[in-house]
């Protein structure tokens, strides 16, 4: 696979964006685990329960997911930010190797949560 290339400041704005994204998915999840609460004070039932159990261990898998995403972003943003101290005259007139392995494991983790989003809405059409 060929290396593409971009300018810092596109490569900036990429991590601002996704860095939002994963925190509005964070903000998801806050809001699903109160609704797994909801769906736990109405049902007894066994096989319920244990999609609630599944789908709050989902939910925890996907926090750290985004936590390591979080991670290598902010990593990427202080090698970058590193180079245009070193450079400040010419950083913005070079460019950087792109950061196309972790664009793909941003939107991997978002086509993820956007299927784990979709099931456990079913989910609580099902049970409120």
């Amino acid at each position: 696979m060929d290396t593409t290339t971009a300018h810092i400041d596109s490569l900036h704005f990429e991590h601002v964006l996704w860095t939002r994204q994963l925190e509005f998915e964070r903000d998801e999840i806050k809001f699903f685990n109160k609704k797994l609460e909801e769906v736990v004070s109405r049902w007894t039932d066994v096989i319920i329960l244990g999609k609630v159990e599944q789908f709050q261990n989902q939910f925890i898998r996907n926090n750290e997911v985004i936590d390591s995403l979080r991670h290598e972003i902010k990593l990427h943003e202080q090698y970058l930010a590193g180079k245009a101290v070193e450079q400040p005259t010419i950083v913005g007139r070079i460019l950087f190797d792109n950061h196309d392995d972790l664009k793909l494991k941003v939107e991997t983790q978002s086509k993820m949560f956007t299927s784990l989003r979709t099931d456990f809405l079913d989910f609580l059409r099902q049970t409120m």
